[in-house]
């Protein structure tokens, strides 16, 4: 499935196209002062379920630009913009697409979905249940050896087992304190007991799966 979209943009930007139809990324945004370039923005997105109580960006399908969900929960998933290029929604808490994808972009224009894995993990419990943090999202470029497999920041559980077990002992067992009022919705999720099983049964099927795409690219 689809899910990297290149959209226009009359706003400064990095990621541009000449009129040779020719893409490139720059280190800064610049508006559009040249005639022979034109700003454009890449959305990566996901297909899931807006949450409601959370405002985030989607792509929409029939305006073919981001909107803001403004917390409401629709009736049906949406194209989530999960990382952009775009200013104004990585101001807004989206996360930048990193310049090591835009240069392997720029010379694979035709690609039109990307793989993306996001690290999680149970970091604490709630009423019976357990709570999930989710990390950053990792890009995983086609035919490139990956230069780390920490994924943003170390709570990735591959990480983790790559440390000796004291390190790893000691990381598993930190916990963080969550007001549950003011929760990030994003970054984390309450697991309510009866689904706690299923839940730890994904996370154990979801690191399979990373660890056997790194294996494939060794």
């Amino acid at each position: 499935m689809k899910n990297i979209h290149v959209l226009p943009t009359d706003k400064p930007s990095r990621f541009f196209i000449t009129n040779e139809d020719e893409y490139g990324f720059r280190e800064h945004c610049v508006p559009d002062t040249m005639q022979t370039i034109k700003c454009m923005n890449i959305h990566i997105t996901s297909n899931e379920e807006i949450k409601e109580g959370v405002e985030q960006w989607y792509l929409d399908k029939f305006l073919n630009k981001p909107m803001n969900s403004g917390g409401a929960q629709y009736g049906e998933n949406q194209n989530v913009i999960i990382l952009t290029t775009d200013q104004d929604l990585i101001k807004d808490g989206v996360q930048p697409i990193p310049d090591e994808f835009l240069e392997w972009f720029v010379n694979n224009p035709s690609c039109e979905s990307v793989e993306v894995d996001r690290d999680e993990r149970e970091v604490g419990n709630h009423l019976g249940g357990v709570v999930i943090e989710y990390g950053d999202y990792k890009i995983i470029i086609p035919q490139k050896e990956p230069k780390d497999v920490v994924l943003g920041y170390k709570t990735s559980i591959v990480a983790q087992m790559l440390d000796s077990k004291e390190e790893l002992k000691q990381e598993m067992s930190k916990r963080v304190k969550i007001n549950f009022e003011s929760i990030n919705k994003e970054r984390y999720e309450i697991i309510p007991p009866e689904k706690v099983a299923e839940s730890r049964e994904q996370i154990k099927q979801n690191m399979k799966t990373f660890l056997k795409k790194i294996n494939n690219k060794k």
